[in-house]
């Protein structure tokens, strides 16, 4: 599950971190895994995952691939998991036969540390002598905690946190560090040969997957969604969601809690359209528990947005409930009067009829909302008139970047925005409206 943000001392960071045993694969395998992230806009993980999970990670070398891995079974893994694979892979090219499973205990001596230092350090100044001098095991972290704020300034660790186990600060520096310093080579033509052959899953429908399972996993269920359609198909997922977003309204007595067989898992499927029928009241016309399990992309699409809007909604609603509203459910057209009202409040000229307004591919409108909340949020120098397709492309980047800083928990790309994909643009709308009105950080 992944809370929040991982960005300072004393904040929250995720706690779900696989346990991977001596795992140390190199093959090229999981470097195109990063590679073909490195492509991809910023990602809603907590700050430092994100990058460690799409920006730098680009550089790889190339090995052969082992123990029969292949390129789509890394595509599936968590950043958590790429992060211990990286830092198995500098102790296995270190000649160690250290490796490390966790976040906590299996950092706490400082030695992987000290031997991952060694390796990824562009100037060579780390080394691993104080493993060497008798140092203590706070001794080892302090040096630890020193080399690293050298290398890096996105995370801060205490050497205590180290000594400790702290498993969620040790997963922040160590993602801050894969960040700042990966030690990898880039790719060659072979490995972006096989890189350019995966099937592009950029495409408006993939577009959606990643954004709803984003959203999932931000909601800290107990599983961690890597394949928005394979990971649902036991009716799990979708019940821990439903449960979330409205405790109590699944009957625990009625779930399978490990339907390995079909029939136990579309047993929980219809429980759970069930549910969505009758207690959300979602409009899910011929959808039956068989067709999630078998895997039918668009009604599981359809299900996922409708449990998305609900929370966001349901968001909107008791933050202007809390602040003297009139309470009651909101809706779209409540979003979208906000909206209007906010920027025309600012004097603004940008307009916005509904969801399908065309003129919302300029990025404009989004940029004068955030302005109207936040004016400190957004430099008038960036913005751009909107007019070709680059300019749309820029205000649109700009807009999520805006919004990030505003404290918004965003799930939508750029693309969406120049595309004008409705249901992207409310939960753009609804995030940005419940950070204003709640006076700071996202819906989720």
């Amino acid at each position: 599950a992944c809370p929040t943000l991982v960005l300072q001392h004393g904040q929250t960071a995720p706690l779900a971190v696989p346990l991977l045993g001596s795992c140390a694969s190199s093959g090229r395998a999981w470097r195109l895994w990063a590679a073909r992230h490195s492509q991809k806009e910023a990602q809603p993980l907590p700050r430092v995952l994100e990058l460690a999970a799409a920006c730098k990670v680009a550089q790889f070398t190339a090995f052969s691939i082992q123990d029969g891995e292949t390129l789509e079974d890394l595509l599936k893994l968590t950043p958590e998991q790429i992060l211990l694979r990286w830092i198995n892979f500098h102790l296995k090219e270190a000649g160690s036969n250290r490796r490390v499973a966790n976040f906590g205990h299996d950092l706490c001596d400082s030695e992987a540390y000290c031997i991952l230092l060694k390796q990824i350090d562009p100037e060579g100044k780390c080394n691993t002598n104080v493993l060497r001098g008798g140092a203590d095991k706070l001794q080892r972290a302090a040096y630890v905690v020193e080399q690293g704020a050298r290398l890096t300034t996105e995370f801060r660790i205490r050497p205590a946190d180290i000594v400790k186990a702290n498993e969620k600060l040790n997963l922040g520096f160590c993602a801050a560090l894969f960040n700042a310093c990966p030690g990898l080579e880039p790719p060659d033509e072979q490995d972006l040969s096989l890189l350019a052959e995966l099937p592009d899953d950029d495409g408006g429908d993939s577009r959606e997957e990643r954004a709803f399972r984003m959203w999932i996993n931000s909601l800290g269920i107990e599983r961690y969604v890597t394949n928005l359609f394979d990971d649902v198909r036991d009716g799990m997922v979708i019940l821990q969601v439903m449960d979330r977003i409205q405790p109590g309204v699944v009957d625990h007595s009625r779930v399978n809690l490990n339907p390995t067989m079909v029939f136990k898992q579309t047993e929980n499927c219809n429980y759970a359209v069930d549910l969505a029928k009758d207690a959300f009241h979602f409009s899910l016309v011929g959808i039956q528990g068989n067709d999630i399990v078998v895997g039918n992309g668009k009604l599981a699409l359809a299900l996922f947005w409708q449990q998305m809007r609900y929370s966001l909604l349901g968001t909107v609603a008791a933050l202007k409930s809390s602040l003297g509203g009139s309470g009651g459910a909101a809706s779209d057209e409540d979003i979208l009067r906000w909206a209007r009202e906010k920027v025309g409040s600012a004097g603004a000229t940008a307009s916005l009829r509904d969801l399908h307004d065309k003129s919302l591919s300029s990025g404009l409108f989004l940029v004068e909302l955030l302005a109207a909340v936040e004016p400190r949020c957004v430099d008038r120098d960036l913005v751009t008139p909107g007019v070709t397709d680059e300019e749309k492309k820029l205000n649109a980047k700009y807009a999520i970047s805006s919004a990030r800083k505003l404290g918004c928990t965003l799930f939508l790309l750029w693309e969406d925005i120049v595309e004008v994909r409705p249901k992207m643009i409310l939960s753009f709308l609804a995030t940005v409206m419940a950070t204003a009105v709640g006076g700071g950080g996202g819906a989720q």
